[in-house]
């Protein structure tokens, strides 16, 4: 398996080199800095990754998506090898297949390495159905897939789920979510007749998409058989074609239903006829079982909507239709029909859908049968890294496929769909032709009516008549009436004109409900403002208003006033086509941001509204008329397949252009002169992200910009990537302070020379890049730094727009731009920081902190509070519907007093082994003590094993926070570990944080916590937050961060020999100090004794002394440090191998040796790290100095020594120390004389990603690139040291490249170790001057590491001795600190002294007489 890794953007401040200075202005500045991962642990999600990697328990596939408890669900299961679209030869004696191994454009899946590897998938998924059928009978296959996906659709039980994600095969387990449709002059309106011209068809495009194949993933499509209908295959996919006449046989033959021999699952009934060389095929896909039984089983579309996506995309050119002659944007193309989506019941308009597993199988199929495109006007895709059918379209693209998808009908902010960067997202605008409707000649009401009343309306004709509310049905008390009910024969004139509330049900139904209720005429009124117009297909006049006055209408909500005052006639007419500008925005056109971080969604607008094209003349649902074969509709899955035509096109005149290459050029030229559905405002990306499609432009493009597969993956924001670093054509920042920083590399696509001058918005964002202007040779590539400047910008949470813009010197391409979203913010704050003490007070800095040009930082305190830690081991619960039945099976709980004035009430899982935990929390009303169902107050029980639960400003009261093994793993019982806490109002007085006053620029910055409770006892934790404000006056303006102190063993102890005395009696008092640094330390201890214990002076050891005025023993001495060293791991045996960042290649790494600018040779330049602490032997350090030698030295304030190029076998006192090496050895970077020419040169950079066990730590990454040893000319030596960067762990690796030459003749040797700063203390792994460490000797391809491991602690203890000279409890307080930490910890000890009772027994004397 792959593991992920990311380029990160970080700040390298080179200050100070032992060769000279360097200028700031010499450093690489990148878009944002890493987040140190030590004292900022990232959301819940991660971080519990992060412990399921480092515990013992064995590695389960995750789940995607909401899963119930039980019962059937189908499944899409993903396997680890690669399907075959982007499969790279990673299986030994396989060859490659992905396009970007191969050299081809498009996947070719009958290739002899194409059939081969297809070959091993068959056996891998026979042998894994073969495994888990044998531990189930409840799993049972649907489809296969092994090319835009290697995985299954599978239909299994619930209790099936864990023997899928505990097989070794699979890499994830994701429900098939149901998602829905997205529901003649727009060729003219987009400029398609000049690209047609351009292709050399001319302006009726005879010729525009020849021999490209476009697939349409949808309801399928009109091709009844005659068995149906006499009227054969829908006329726009007749052949001969009006335009362009017969299509040529198509080479490949027929596909699905059409071939001569059907594929098995493909047979169908005898709905579907006969195809032709336009059609070239159909399949028809029920997997996810929500056909109904009536509906056909077939290809053959009965709802409309896949006939009007596949016509408008590539229907044929001159087809004539009740509204005007209408054309695809590609009317040459080839179109092949995969129908997965089902109406399911024709008495319900808006049920049914589109499985994803479905979905996945017609995208697998479209690979094996070659299309250059594919449309996809169904909803979905907000989970772009784990969603099956976002994933298959990202392996599509990498076949060299083109995906067009609908950006949504929603119509509110932040609802786009598709939000995945690889795909094309496309929004819904205007064409200049609109159809309308008008209400006039209003009278009878009270005041002054409505006028003018402007809608959309399809239906030709007039009626003139009363208006009239539609009357409430069952369950309204407001008329007009939802009309979601036929109305009763009568109920209205022939002359009546009805008035409906938009909502619930498609509004033809409305219409359709108020026709059949006898009225003439039908108008629809939006219920909520500007949600956009819509020109529906009416057996009558109906007109669609909006609620709100617009630009050209009064509002709709005016009408329905004006018709409640009094009997109110009017006049309706329909259908009037009319001109108008265009390019706006559709009401209902679903709209950024997306939910995914630095993700700028949709990519592009196409017409979307009153789109004229093909119908089904059999609908399957109740509510549509039959018989139409054409329909102008609106939504953006109009406009998306609009787009799906100019790919093609596009396709057809750039074979070899990659789909990100295409998508840049649509977007880079795209027209942004649109406006807002009020037809005033301009819109903005979140509206119509690039633009507007602009076909007279985009055949022209001069750049393009391309991206790899490897990339987007490795992009995942939930895996520690940055969306932010892809090279595509928009640029986005939810979190920019001052100034935000993006990379982009263009390609000239001219045949020529190019000069590109820059420019950009100056407001409210100011956009400028680096270089000004550039010239790129024919075919060659410009890296461009482009920044968005957001000084001044109010930071209230709202998103500001930008533009970056590129404009050709000699006009010989036409200009480019990129949409820019910033969000300015006050800075930056991790989500949380965690500490551990062994004293009473304590503090610890954390980093990862930034506000911009704070002058006066304002921090609050909440808390320090005790929370509950809790671990138990608990078996699976075999009751799991009811976790209160029984509270000794599978369950454990634990309570915690909430009181008054708490502001926030937490419970979390922070580790487990088992596969699925549920939380619920239960305030005590009863105060028994034991938890019951009708005390729940909160709960979390998804399917993951990490739950959280959070309840706001909670009321006093004892929480109980039951934890239910709900799915236990196969090695159960399962170790789970739960935190409870509460967040208190105020600061209780225990703990302050202070930071910097002042804040300069965007600069990172630390603050220091400290705390000071006496009452921590070892295994206690505690929890605050605190927040930051830009001023008192804006307190938490910048964010709030939660801390949690975990309380570890004191570093001293004391015990008394007897703790009940009698007066008078000695006891002795012994006091034990561990050190568990990696330093030897001295610790000083004041023993307070109270009147009643007098000290024994002379018992007191060396080292302590008796103050009798303060009564106080006092003793400082040196404790050693702890038995800790540095081990090392290597691959070959079995250690961690690291993912290998090729630092070189990354254009923000710092060259160093041309960094420098002088001699390369023993070179040592300083760096900072920001915000990054490197760690070693128990100290962080902010800045490092890597060696040309091969070495990183902790410490740049240590001497380097005149011998740094000689190899030492660690520890060594002589100098350099505080060095980790990787390969210490005297490099010659650049040569001193024309017989030592020296070679090659090292890079810095942060990365992460590289260690598969904590993707998500950094690590300072330096390499050297074919490095020369100095008394060895021939070699070449290739390597890179990393140095973790989260200062939490101490860890240093090495991953071993090509290493040319005799290591272990060199004649100064060669060493892999490491040693503290005095160089008394380290480990050597390979010393070529000892043969016992011959076996490590480093080979290529290897990973060897060091870290920091814990063995016992230092100790030394003292005694002496005291006298108890009165009664009563007496107590000695220790209080202790030492010279590595200032804070102090305090111990008590506490002996009881008794007055001892004597009594003397008299002899009885006898007196003799």
């Amino acid at each position: 398996m792959k593991h992920r890794y990311t380029r990160l953007a970080t700040v390298l401040a080179l200050l100070t080199m032992l060769a000279g200075n360097l200028s700031a202005n010499n450093v690489t500045r990148a878009a944002e800095p890493l987040k140190p991962a030590v004292e900022t642990a990232t959301d819940s999600v991660q971080v519990n990754q992060a412990s399921a990697n480092r515990s013992s328990k064995p590695t389960i596939a995750p789940l995607y998506g909401d899963f119930p408890k039980s019962g059937k669900v189908k499944v899409i299961v993903q396997f680890h090898d690669a399907p075959l679209a982007t499969y790279a030869g990673e299986v030994k004696g396989l060859k490659a297949t992905a396009n970007a191994q191969t050299g081809r454009t498009k996947l070719d899946v009958k290739t002899a390495e194409s059939q081969a590897y297809l070959k091993y998938l068959d056996a891998q998924h026979a042998s894994f159905l073969k495994d888990v059928q044998a531990k189930s009978n409840q799993i049972k296959q649907i489809s296969d897939y092994q090319v835009a996906l290697n995985g299954m659709f599978l239909d299994v039980d619930v209790s099936a789920i864990t023997i899928l994600r505990n097989h070794p095969d699979v890499a994830s387990v994701e429900i098939a979510k149901v998602e829905k449709l997205d529901t003649d002059s727009s060729n003219q309106f987009i400029g398609t007749p000049s690209f047609w011209q351009n292709l050399g068809g001319g302006s009726t495009g005879t010729n525009a998409g020849e021999d490209i194949v476009i697939g349409v993933i949808d309801s399928g499509i009109y091709n009844p058989s005659s068995v149906l209908t006499s009227t054969g295959i829908h006329p726009s996919l007749r052949d001969p074609s009006p335009v362009g006449g017969d299509y040529s046989a198509w080479p490949g033959g027929y596909k699905g239903v059409c071939a001569p021999t059907m594929p098995p699952g493909q047979q169908p009934d005898n709905s579907f006829g006969p195809c032709n060389d336009k059609l070239i095929g159909a399949w028809w896909y029920n997997g996810g079982g929500i056909a109904n039984d009536g509906e056909v089983d077939s290809p053959m579309d009965e709802d409309g909507h896949g006939t009007h996506t596949a016509t408008t995309a590539g229907g044929n050119g001159g087809t004539a239709s009740p509204f005007g002659t209408v054309s695809g944007v590609a009317p040459r193309a080839r179109i092949i029909a995969y129908k997965v989506c089902w109406e399911e019941d024709p008495a319900i308009s808006d049920d049914g859908g589109c499985n994803g597993g479905d979905s996945v199988s017609a995208i697998n199929q479209a690979l094996i049968d070659g299309v250059d495109v594919l449309n996809y006007s169904i909803s979905g895709g907000n989970s772009p890294w784990t969603d099956g059918v976002e994933i298959a379209f990202r392996n599509a693209n990498a076949a060299g496929v083109i995906v067009s998808a609908s950006a949504g009908n929603a119509g509110t902010v932040g609802s786009v769909a598709h939000n995945s960067p690889w795909l094309i997202t496309v929004a819904a605008s205007t064409q200049a032709r609109e159809f309308k409707g008008y209400v006039t000649n209003l009278s009878g009401g009270t005041g002054t009516a409505p006028s003018p009343l402007v809608g959309a309306s399809l239906y030709p004709g007039s009626v003139t008549g009363q208006i009239k509310l539609a009357p409430v049905q069952a369950g309204e008390t407001v008329a007009p009436s939802l009309c979601l009910e036929a109305y009763a024969p009568g109920t209205f004139q022939a002359t009546d004109i009805v008035i409906c509330r938009r909502g619930q049900i498609a509004r033809v139904l409305k219409y359709s409900n108020v026709f059949a209720g006898g009225a003439g005429g039908g108008i629809l009124v939006n219920a909520n403002n500007n949600e956009g117009l819509v020109a529906d297909f009416c057996t009558k006049v109906c007109i669609h208003l909006e609620k709100n006055a617009t630009l050209e209408s009064a509002a709709g909500d005016d009408l329905i006033t004006y018709v409640q005052s009094g009997t109110v006639n009017g006049q309706a007419d329909g259908g009037v086509k009319i001109m108008g500008a265009g390019d706006k925005m559709a009401g209902f056109s679903s709209m950024g941001p997306s939910p995914i971080k630095n993700v700028l969604k949709p990519d592009v607008t196409l017409i979307g509204v009153d789109v004229n094209a093909g119908h089904t003349a059999f609908v399957w649902d109740d509510g549509f008329a039959d018989g139409e074969l054409f329909q102008v509709i609106g939504g953006t899955s109009m406009s998306s397949p609009h787009n799906a035509g100019v790919t093609a096109l596009m396709r057809q005149k750039y074979p070899t252009w990659t789909p990100f290459e295409i998508k840049s050029a649509l977007m880079t030229t795209a027209k942004t002169s649109v406006v807002k559905p009020d037809g005033v405002t301009a819109a903005d990306p979140f509206n119509m992200g690039a633009g507007r499609v602009d076909l007279t432009k985009v055949f022209n493009a001069g750049l393009v910009l391309d991206e790899t597969i490897p990339n987007f993956i490795n992009a995942n924001p939930s895996a520690g990537g940055n969306p932010a670093t892809l090279n595509i054509a928009s640029a986005a920042n939810e979190s920019c302070p001052v100034e935000c920083t993006w990379t982009r590399t263009v390609k000239n696509t001219l045949n020529v020379a190019a000069t590109w001058n820059v420019s950009g918005s100056t407001s409210p964002v100011t956009v400028t890049a680096t270089p000004a202007s550039f010239t790129i040779p024919a075919g060659g590539t410009q890296v461009i730094t482009i920044k968005a400047d957001v000084r001044g910008q109010p930071i209230d949470g709202v998103w500001k727009f930008g533009e970056f813009r590129l404009t050709e010197a000699a006009s010989l391409a036409p200009a480019v731009h990129f949409p820019i979203a910033v969000k300015a913010s006050a800075g930056g704050v991790p989500d949380s920081v965690s500490a551990t003490t062994r004293r009473d007070s304590g503090m610890v800095t954390a980093g990862g902190f930034s506000a911009l040009n704070v002058t006066n930082l304002t921090i609050r305190e909440f808390g320090l509070t005790k929370g509950v830690r809790a671990t138990e081991v608990i078996t699976g619960d075999t009751t799991n519907g009811n976790p209160y039945d029984s509270l000794t099976n599978g369950v454990f709980y634990r309570a915690l007093q909430v009181p008054a004035g708490a502001s926030k009430f937490v419970a979390k899982i922070t580790d487990t082994a088992s596969e699925d935990i549920d939380l619920f929390v239960v305030r005590d009303a009863n105060g028994d003590g034991i938890p019951q169902a009708g005390e729940q107050v909160a709960e979390s029980a998804t399917s993951s094993a990490y739950e959280t639960v959070t309840i706001n400003n909670p009321a006093a009261g004892n929480y109980i926070v039951v934890v239910q093994n709900w799915q236990a793993s196969p090695a159960a019982p399962d170790s789970t570990t739960v935190d409870i806490y509460y967040v208190p109002g105020s600061n209780l007085g225990n703990w302050d944080v202070v930071g910097p006053n002042t804040v300069s620029g965007s600069e990172p910055f630390s603050v220091d916590i400290h705390w000071d409770e006496p009452s921590l006892e070892a295994g206690d934790v505690w929890f605050g937050e605190f927040d930051l404000g830009t001023s008192p006056a804006s307190p938490g303006s910048i964010g709030r961060t939660t801390f949690t102190l975990e309380v570890l063993e004191p570093e001293v102890s004391v015990d008394v020999s007897d703790t009940m005395v009698d007066v008078g009696e000695y006891v002795t008092y012994t006091v034990a100090i561990s050190n568990y640094s990696a330093m030897n330390d001295t610790f000083y201890v004041t023993s307070t004794l109270p009147v009643g214990l007098e000290v024994d002076v002379s018992s007191l050891p060396a080292g302590a002394s008796y103050n009798a005025a303060s009564r106080t023993v006092t003793w400082s001495g040196l404790v050693n440090a702890a038995e800790t060293g540095y081990t090392f791991s290597d691959s070959r045996d079995g250690g961690v191998a690291f993912d290998n960042f090729d630092v070189s290649a990354d254009a923000n790494a710092i060259a160093i040796c041309a960094a420098v600018s002088t001699s390369c040779d023993e070179t040592a330049p300083n760096f900072t790290l920001g915000t990054f602490l490197v760690r070693a032997y128990d100290v962080n350090y902010g800045a490092v100095r890597p060696w040309s030698n091969g070495l990183i030295q902790f410490d740049p304030t240590l001497p380097s020594g005149n011998t740094n190029y000689v190899a030492q076998d660690m520890p060594n006192s002589a100098t350099p120390n505080g060095v980790y090496a990787g390969l210490w050895t005297d490099l010659d970077l650049d040569g001193t004389s024309a017989t030592d020419t020296g070679g090659g040169e090292y890079y810095i950079l942060i990365v992460d990603g590289v260690n598969p066990n904590d993707p998500t730590v950094p690590y300072v990454a330096v390499e050297y690139e074919d490095a020369q040893q100095f008394d060895a000319p021939t070699s070449n030596l290739n390597f890179t040291n990393y140095a973790r960067a989260d200062g939490i762990e101490s860890e240093f690796c090495t991953v071993y490249g090509s290493l040319t030459g005799n290591l272990t003749t060199f004649a100064d040797g060669v060493a892999v170790g490491i040693e503290n700063l005095t160089g008394t203390v380290g480990n050597t792994y390979y010393y070529s001057g000892d043969s016992s460490t011959a076996a490590n000797l480093p080979t290529a391809g290897a990973t060897i590491c060091t870290s920091l491991g814990a063995g016992e602690p230092g100790l030394r203890t003292f005694s002496y001795r005291a006298r108890a000279t009165q009664a009563g409890t007496l107590t000695n307080n220790l209080e202790y600190s030492s010279a590595a930490d200032s804070n102090t910890g305090t111990e008590a000890v506490a002996i009881e002294a008794v007055q001892a009772v004597f009594k003397i027994f008299m002899p009885l004397v006898g007196r003799s007489s």
